[in-house]
């Protein structure tokens, strides 16, 4: 018997959900397509892709697909995600689309914990503005500052916000539905962050621990 080849095509629409499948190695991404009234899964096997679009539910982006007919019934297809676009490119023709590189590995193993990476310091910037031209005197320009931008403190706090805010999101996809709440989330994003300022010793006992599963 001849096997269906897959097809590649994009869709638009918005982040309805991020779920793990039951064998725990894939995650399927519930959207509600442009102009459509039923929401469609997409599938990936990379655990740092479905982090990522957890953080982006109820966004609208575009997804290009590979579409896998099942084997079995030619009727029913499977779109694995090969990469994200803005989602006016998605109606473009798929061949002029570009792809972001894919860095992450199928199956790859739950991520540890990270250590944020210390932030570059931001070069201080000068605004000299122009000279205006005298007929009898000569004008020296002045020295400006800009503003300065966000202190390293503060963008490394954000950076491990961001960073817990991800780990969380995986960690939550894996407990009981009625324990997915935002408060469990947010508790868990900050029992990360404290993690990664102080370490295990640092770490403050939370009021009632059974509230989370972990």
């Amino acid at each position: 018997m001849s096997q269906v080849q897959p097809s590649q095509q994009s869709v638009a629409g918005v982040i309805g959900n991020v779920q793990t499948h039951r064998t725990g190695n894939k995650w399927f991404v519930t959207i509600r397509p442009d102009n459509s009234q039923f929401d469609k899964n997409l599938w990936t096997s990379e655990q740092a892709l479905a982090a990522d679009l957890y953080g982006k539910i109820g966004q609208r982006l575009g997804f290009v697909c590979n579409v896998n007919p099942d084997q079995n019934d030619p009727s029913k297809n499977y779109w694995w995600i090969v990469g994200v676009v803005n989602p006016d490119q998605a109606a473009a023709p798929v061949s002029s689309l570009p792809l972001p590189p894919q860095t992450a590995q199928p199956g790859a193993a739950f991520p540890q914990p990270l250590t944020a990476p210390a932030p570059q310091p931001v070069p201080q910037q000068f605004n000299v503005p122009a000279q205006q031209p005298v007929v009898s005197a000569t004008v020296t320009p002045s020295v400006v500052p800009m503003a300065q931008g966000p202190t390293a403190a503060e963008k490394e706090e954000r950076i491990m916000r961001e960073t817990a805010s991800k780990v969380a999101g995986i960690l939550i996809s894996h407990v009981a539905p009625e324990a997915r709440t935002l408060e469990n989330v947010i508790d868990l994003s900050e029992r990360l962050v404290a993690y990664y300022r102080h370490g295990v010793d640092g770490q403050q006992p939370q009021d009632d621990p059974q509230d989370i599963p972990f």
